[in-house]
């Protein structure tokens, strides 16, 4: 497999989702921007969905929740971790952009909606855990909250607070003073993956 020619048409499909959007975008304007033909995308992807599943990946926080639970930082600590990469993340109009087509993208597709939410669950699991010591329906709602906060932020950052303060105070709302407990439980939430979704992807209810 040449890496270099399947890297460069995920860089040319995540610069043409960016700019058209998943559904108006197709597999001719990205095999021109990647400058490779159409089957050649097929022959890497086979199908336009599955490139759409791999650069939605891409857009998702899931690296970066990754990254600060590699780090093995618990409680504030690993909030405000994520929540200063989060922000550098989408620092990038063309990431900013990509990731709330996705957004908009799970709202219209399910199949998309549950392939990405089976990849953000294990991840989920383990930041509750190192967080709030649990992964109960409580916990999953803060989360929440916390990952819309940092959303509301890239979208439309405020101008009388700091990058720092404003996660410091975001992670203060969240978890307030108390440091995770110690303890850790390996199930889930009592098996409803909406809130999976709504944790990783912010999707909206309904």
């Amino acid at each position: 497999m040449n890496l270099k020619a399947r890297d460069r048409i995920l860089k040319a499909a995540l610069k043409v989702f960016s700019k058209h959007g998943y559904h108006r975008a197709s597999v001719n304007m990205i095999a021109r921007e990647a400058r490779v033909s159409k089957a050649l995308i097929y022959w890497y992807f086979r199908s336009k969905r599955n490139l759409v599943i791999e650069i939605a990946e891409k857009s998702l926080p899931i690296e970066v929740v990754k990254k600060c639970l590699n780090e093995n930082l618990r409680g504030r600590r690993l909030l405000e971790c994520i929540g200063s990469r989060f922000i550098e993340k989408y620092r990038s109009f063309e990431m900013r952009t990509l990731f709330l087509h996705t957004l908009s993208l799970e709202n219209t597709d399910a199949k998309v909606r549950d392939t990405l939410s089976r990849l953000c669950e294990k991840e989920l699991v383990e930041l509750s855990n190192r967080v709030f010591g649990e992964c109960s329906q409580e916990c999953m709602i803060k989360l929440r909250m916390f990952f819309g906060a940092l959303i509301l932020y890239i979208i439309r950052p405020p101008t009388d607070i700091s990058e720092e303060e404003y996660i410091n105070m975001l992670v203060e709302k969240c978890i307030g003073s108390d440091e995770a407990p110690t303890h850790r439980l390996e199930g889930g939430w009592g098996g409803d993956s909406s809130l999976n979704r709504g944790v990783c992807c912010v999707e909206e209810d309904g």
